[in-house]
This record gives structure tokens, sequence and C-alpha cells, in this order.
């Protein structure tokens, strides 16, 4: 069994809320695990390692659907498909027919989204001066249109269905009804959007959090020997010491804003969606 719907949006950008809204309808098996990541495996690339690439060969990834006859339709979700550009050949060799959900955001927004979620992990400087410079990892991922571009390429029109993340925002049920009406399953089903999924968040000590951080090696190593409370404790610390993400910057807003002015007009053009609202 192969998916025939796969939901290849760019990270930070809705891909959560739309993998866990689409397992709720009846008649859609998405995989049990997010991020699959198959048709972005390369063997040949230093950094394919077992964290990001859990699925390495076709008989692992048909194995995360062999659950899925009855359904109408099979889905995953893995941003990487969208950032990895060789992943749309990939894709289109083993399942051309395939209906792609395409998710972007607002660039800024995004890149502003990454950074904060790199804070959390401690792979960046909470510092933020010179946190937003083009070489920066979430500020290369802001630029869209190269990518659609090789998926307009390879795949027809009407199998890639482009979702604005502000359409979630503004309107999460009939954004989710337009996406049912185009995977040609029952639209009015009503999946529980007032949950918010991946909601981002900031610490307050930054030090504790690089302390907390460690729980991943306790979690890895010592998880078998370690009592119950003592992890409820480390969960309940880790949630304490997050809180509301800090605004960005105006000086930042505005920099991204001009990064990314030619990319977002060649992305309106694409998709034929007018974007100015992006640029103010």
């Amino acid at each position: 069994m192969l998916p025939n719907c796969i939901v290849n949006g760019v990270a930070k950008s809705g891909t959560t809320a739309i993998y866990s809204y689409l397992g709720e309808h009846p008649d859609i098996f998405m995989s049990k695990n997010k991020e699959l990541n198959y048709f972005a495996y390369d063997s040949k690339i230093g950094e394919c390692n077992d964290a990001h690439f859990p699925i390495k060969t076709q008989t692992e990834y048909e194995k995360e659907f062999e659950c899925s006859k009855s359904y109408k339709i099979r889905g995953e979700a893995s941003p990487a498909y969208f950032s990895i550009l060789s992943s749309a050949a990939r894709i289109h060799k083993l399942i051309p027919d395939v209906k792609l959900i395409t998710s972007i955001r607002n660039p800024v927004d995004r890149a502003f989204s990454g950074y904060l979620m790199h804070v959390r992990d401690g792979k960046a400087d909470p510092k933020i001066q010179d946190s937003f410079t083009p070489d920066k990892h979430w500020v290369k991922l802001g630029f869209y249109s190269k990518n659609l571009q090789e998926y307009y390429r390879i795949f027809p029109s009407n199998q890639i269905k482009i979702v604005l993340q502000d359409d979630m925002k503004r309107d999460t049920a009939g954004t989710m009804e337009r996406i049912f009406e185009y995977l040609e399953v029952d639209p009015h089903f009503k999946p529980e959007v007032k949950q918010r999924h991946n909601v981002g968040t900031f610490p307050k000590n930054h030090l504790i959090q690089r302390i907390l951080l460690q729980k991943e090696t306790v979690r890895r190593y010592l998880e078998p020997v370690t009592p119950y409370f003592a992890k409820k404790i480390l969960w309940k610390m880790e949630k304490l010491n997050q809180q509301e993400p800090p605004e960005l910057p105006a000086e930042h807003k505005e920099y991204l804003q001009n990064l990314y002015r030619e990319d977002i007009l060649r992305v309106q053009d694409l998709i034929n969606r007018d974007l100015s609202n992006w640029l103010n």
C-alpha cells in the first residue's frame, strides 16, 4: 500500500494542524508518525541519520500504510519534501497520481517562527541581533518560488493544492472543507479545529532551558530506570519555563520583507494569489 495524498508544505506553515485534521476524517488514513521523510532520504548525504530519516526503504514505507486498505485516502505529512528539492522527482517516480497539499506561510513570520524553535531547542542564540542573515537555515527556507516551480514542473497543477496559513488561521473550518473537496471525501465533516497544534513558545530562562534539554539524553539512556514521578517533574519544569514568544522587532521585519520581496512576487504569480499583505 502506498499513499495517494502527501502534505508537503514548508516547515512551520501549519503542516501539523493539517495532518491532524485530515486524520480525524473517517475516510482518511494518515500515517501514525508524522514526517516519515522517505522521499527526502539520500544515502549519499552524510546528514541522513535515523532521527531525521526513520524510513529508508520502500518496504518500510509501505508498512506504514498496511492498515489503510479500507480508507479512500491514505496520507502522510513531511515538510522535508518541500525543502529538499529532489523529493519531487522521487515522489512522482513512485506515486505519479498522488495529490499534494502544499502549505506555505508569510516567509517573514515563518523565519521568525523557525528561529524561535531553534532557540527552544538550544540551537540558536537567544540574542536576536544577528539571527536573520541570509545564511541562517530558518531564513533560507523562506524562498519558496524555486521549490514550487519544481513541483509545478513535475506535477500537473490539479494535483497540487496550495494552502496559505493565513487562510487556515482566518477560517480553519472553511479551509479544511476545501481540502476535503479536493481529496473527494465528505467535505461536510467537521474536524476539531479549536485544538491548537504546535504552538510556539519562548524560554523564560535560557540556562534552565539548556539544562532541561538534557531530558532527551535522560529519555534515551536512563528512561528504563527513571521513576515516573521524576519524568513528570522534568516535563512540568519545561512547561513552566515557557512563555509567549516576543514580537519580531520592526527593523528585522522590514529587513526580511525586503529580502523576500522578489521571491514573494514570483510566488504570487505561480499560485495566482494576492500576497501583497506579506509585504506590508
